[in-house]
This record gives C-alpha cells, structure tokens and sequence, in this order.
C-alpha cells in the first residue's frame, strides 16, 4: 500500500507545529492505527520559505496556507528530529 503523509504528517503537524503534547499524539496514534508502522518512509524536503513562495506563485493552496511562517519552521523542524 502506497500513501501520501501518514502518522509522522500528524506528529509533524499537531506536535511541532500546533506544539500539542507530543507523547499524547504518539498514544493516539498508536491507537488509531493498531500499532502499525510504514515499512518505508520517503521525505522530500525544500526550504520553507521557498515552498511557501512556491505556493504564492499560484501552487494548490491548502488549509495548512494559512499558518504563519513559525508554524511552517516549527512543522520542518519536526523532519530534522524523525518520529518519536
């Protein structure tokens, strides 16, 4: 099975980004997902503020747009580190 942006995305999102508790998000997910753990995971990376140009040079726009810049640097920080 192939999918794009899986539990790190939330991890990612919800705990460097939002800055939720990051071992309450780990539990949850846990749960959510039975454990389960992605046999290979790809990351592909650029610079924030290069994608959030990308993105105002007329990219598809998403609801995670609307973050400022410390959301999107807290969030990239997230792929420096790796899941918990």
């Amino acid at each position: 099975m192939l999918c794009d942006r899986y539990a790190d995305s939330t991890l990612a999102y919800q705990g460097y980004g939002h800055q939720n508790d990051l071992g309450q998000i780990q539990t949850l997910l846990d749960f959510a997902t039975g454990g389960l753990k992605p046999a290979l995971t790809l990351l592909f990376d650029v610079n924030v503020e290069i994608g959030l140009q990308r993105r105002a040079d007329g990219g598809q726009w998403n609801r995670l747009d609307a973050y400022d810049l410390e959301f999107h640097r807290r969030y990239a920080k997230a792929t420096t580190i790796g899941p918990g």
